[in-house]
């Protein structure tokens, strides 16, 4: 199922208007990353357990752990465990990330936040391209997500938060850091401004290698109203921007055959400003076939 420019830009606007009319917080969303600078030499801990509504039910367990590095600077790692069935009868290692997080500054008098972040998918669980099996679970190749996450926050407690994300994927059998080039003694490197030429084929950023990229938009709104209950809405989108025929076009994942619509809704409670425990609902409205139909989840953070 194609989605239509009207509705694509009719979900944006939407999104849009509820962020100006509404939570300050330093936890991430089901889907949308929030500014979340963990203190120098601190440690936050989060787990978190999701069941996929995939035609069949899928859990996925995610374990991840932030350290503060630098007083700007998070280091992130996620560890991604799948099991099939409520009453597992197959279970496999799902991908693993790490992720760099850095704290620009704050603006227009201290009510807008703003961060980078730089995400990298470490392909250790199935190759969706080959595999259906753990499909939308796990990919199964590189990635390397670029992109701002601002927090904005508005008066009585509202508070708005916004991604933008470039997304460089690897394609089917393609050598996604053999475009990268840093030896001083191989021409390629000069030739290729080390792998950042858009005009030479041997570099990263050539223009075949960026055709089945993708960028996503998310945003999530939240209030400190009922506090220590925190309850949170999302909006995510994604596009390719390459709209010609790629190899992977017929694979329903997101950034190949699937430019997926999810909503998001969920509650957390803090039992300390150190720790949560929080559960949420995602439902794909477009309900697509053979993409995520729903995510339940829940998930606990403790900051040391």
């Amino acid at each position: 199922m194609k989605i239509s420019r009207e509705l694509i830009m009719s979900a944006i606007v939407t999104a849009l208007i509820l962020f100006f009319a509404l939570f300050r917080s330093v936890f991430p969303f089901s889907l949308t990353k929030t500014v979340n600078t963990v203190p120098e030499q601190g440690i936050e801990f989060y787990l978190k357990e999701e069941f996929y509504d995939l035609g069949g039910i899928y859990r996925k367990d995610r374990a991840g752990l932030g350290i503060g590095l630098l007083k700007d600077l998070t280091l992130w790692f996620e560890f991604q465990y799948l099991t099939k069935g409520f009453v597992p009868d197959k279970s496999e290692t799902g991908d693993f990330f790490l992720s760099f997080w850095y704290y620009l500054n704050d603006y227009i008098g201290g009510r807008v936040h703003l961060g980078l972040l730089f995400d990298f998918r470490i392909p250790t669980g199935r190759n969706a391209y080959s595999s259906e099996e753990w499909r939308n679970l796990s990919f199964g190749n590189n990635e390397l997500r670029i992109g701002p996450v601002m927090r904005i926050d508005c008066a009585d407690s509202f508070f708005v938060h916004l991604n933008l994300f470039y997304t460089f994927r690897q394609g089917e059998n393609e050598d996604f850091y053999g475009g990268l080039y840093i030896n001083p003694v191989n021409a390629t490197t000069y030739t290729s401004v080390c792998g950042l030429n858009p005009f030479s084929r041997d570099a990263f950023l050539y223009s075949e290698r960026l055709k089945n990229d993708y960028i996503t938009v998310s945003c999530g709104i939240n209030t400190n109203h009922a506090y220590p209950f925190i309850p949170f809405f999302e909006c995510h989108y994604s596009y390719r921007l390459y709209r010609g025929t790629i190899e992977t076009e017929k694979i329903p994942v997101e950034g190949a055959g699937i430019d997926p619509l999810l909503l998001s809704a969920g509650v957390r409670y803090f039992f300390s400003r150190r720790a949560y425990f929080g559960a949420f609902f995602v439902i794909n409205p477009l309900w697509q076939e053979n993409y995520i139909k729903s995510i339940t989840g829940f998930d606990f953070s403790l900051l040391f």
